[in-house]
């Protein structure tokens, strides 16, 4: 019995590509399915394809003029071009192609221990066609542990450290004309006593190692499988089975309790929001770094090539503010309308070799990601007071020469998507990694305009945003207060004078 047209359904993560006919006897392959049409969803591929239905050239394989092997040569070639995972053809009678890592297997009723695998086709008495079974073996690709470079704090002499930060002569950095010179030369003297007193080693980073595993849990386990394979060579010896069975339920409460007392101590740790939601989070399993998937541009084409995402990215974050205010009206030219009183004007900002110690032993937060410099704000809150005349150094050079090194200018940009379509850009956000000794420099600078604004009051009493002191929990209590003041003169005062007061829940 032949079957001359065929269903073909081609999907990939649940996406229908297409659904074509396809005559075995007369159709050739590229006539109702190309490369072309084909490569731009193949692209978009993260785990394995599934081709289903049912395109079986003749239920008992006996027709020997049907080219049985153009589809399977064809999608064994597109297999390899576009280096999918797999590729899986369920045919209505056999399984007629598996492809894992570009390994080709053909298999049918007739091709019987590849794999490892059974497969043939049954009469169920309910159909025409054939019942199709395949069993083939399944093995798990095991994950390959991230390789990374990390610092060694363990062997550190801190005191070895901070004495030869404080020997260094730092006092060049000053006598340097280019400040970006300077620079350069504090960051090559930092980093060299840097390496000479933290060790680097390379490690392996698994995801799905248990941090609660500790040697004792790992003893027990290793004492569970030795009286496992003891009562494995002695089946019978119920007694051995007994103590196997006691130290296996030792080994389960063991890591029960292990985990409780991991995550009970994360919480009790969690002294801030933010520290809350990251051990939330990682209970609820959701990774914050998740992979880029493609883009969408204005013409509606689907971008998947990593450089052509980031180019892409970067015109967008670079054109942004031109295109939001290109369509709002300009400026009046007269700005003097806007000026209501004279004050003084701020003609430097003050550089202090104790506010830069303050900053780099309070401010700086260890935790915080280093910019292009490579420069950890753990190093240098660990140098602490032996690292501030460096940096007193470049900032008072910046002062001096009304200069911002443009090394500091860099960073590195990470696209954080929002909500919405992932396809569209406009739902991303730029994070930039700087460098953490500019914003040393920067909050030097910071201070100084605060004082200077705050002090001659240029600030308005309605700014609660980006102030020192001002958040919005002050904005809900001096609203509170507002309410109640116009509460009770709408009591006290004459029906005439009465102030309306109104109330509006958002949701």
């Amino acid at each position: 019995m032949s079957l001359p047209l065929n269903w073909i359904n081609l999907f990939i993560n649940c996406i229908s590509l297409g659904n074509h006919i396809y005559d075995s006897v007369t159709t050739e392959i590229g006539q109702y399915f190309s490369v072309q049409e084909a490569t731009p969803f193949l692209r978009l591929i993260t785990g394995n394809v599934r081709l289903e239905d049912s395109f079986d050239l003749s239920i008992l394989n006996e027709n020997p003029m049907i080219p049985q092997s153009s589809l399977a040569f064809y999608l064994e070639g597109l297999t390899r071009e576009e280096n999918l995972a797999a590729v899986v053809i369920m045919n209505g009678m056999t399984i007629s192609l598996v492809g894992q890592n570009n390994n080709i297997i053909v298999m049918d009723s007739h091709l019987h221990g590849q794999l490892g695998a059974m497969s043939g086709s049954l009469n169920a008495g309910i159909s025409d066609h054939h019942l199709v079974y395949g069993v083939f073996a399944v093995t798990k690709s095991k994950l390959k542990p991230k390789i990374a470079l990390v610092k060694d704090y363990k062997s550190l002499d801190l005191n070895e450290l901070k004495a030869d930060m404080a020997r260094a002569p730092w006092h060049i950095i000053g006598a340097l004309e280019d400040i970006d010179d300077s620079v350069f030369v504090w960051k090559s003297m930092f980093k060299s006593i840097l390496d000479n007193h933290i060790k680097k080693r390379i490690v392996k980073i698994r995801d799905r190692s248990l941090p609660w595993m500790n040697t004792e849990i790992r003893k027990a386990m290793n004492l569970r499988y030795k009286y496992l394979r003891e009562a494995h060579v002695n089946p019978g010896n119920n007694e051995l089975w007994c103590r196997y069975k006691q130290q296996r339920n030792k080994v389960k409460a063991m890591l029960r309790k292990a985990e409780a007392a991991y995550w009970i101590n994360l919480f009790e740790n969690a002294n801030s929001p933010e520290d809350f939601w990251k051990v939330t989070n990682r209970i609820l399993k959701k990774s914050k770094i998740k992979k880029f998937g493609p883009i969408q541009d204005n013409n509606g084409n689907i971008i998947t090539a990593s450089e052509q995402k980031a180019d892409y990215f970067n015109d967008f974050f670079l054109n942004i503010a031109l295109d939001l205010t290109r369509d709002l009206s300009p400026l009046p030219s007269d700005a003097t309308n806007f000026i209501y009183k004279v004050c003084p004007t701020m003609s430097s900002f003050s550089v202090e070799w104790n506010i830069v110690q303050e900053i780099v032993q309070k401010s700086l937060n260890p935790n915080k990601a280093m910019g292009l410099d490579n420069i950890s704000p753990r190093d240098l809150k660990l140098c602490e007071s032996s690292v501030v005349q460096g940096l007193f150094e470049i900032c008072m050079k910046s002062r001096a020469d009304c200069q911002f090194p443009i090394s500091w200018k860099k960073s590195q940009v990470a696209a954080v998507f929002k909500k919405g379509n992932r396809l569209d850009v406009n739902n991303y956000r730029p994070i930039s990694l700087l460098s953490i000794p500019s914003k040393i420099l920067e909050r030097l600078v910071c201070r100084s305009f605060d004082n200077h604004l705050t002090s001659h009051s240029l600030l308005s009493d309605r700014q609660w945003g980006f102030r020192k002191g001002h958040s919005t929990e002050s904005l809900l209590l001096h609203l509170t207060e507002v309410w109640k003041e116009a509460l009770d003169d709408g009591l006290k005062g004459p029906p005439t004078s009465k102030t309306h007061c109104g109330r509006l829940f958002l949701f």
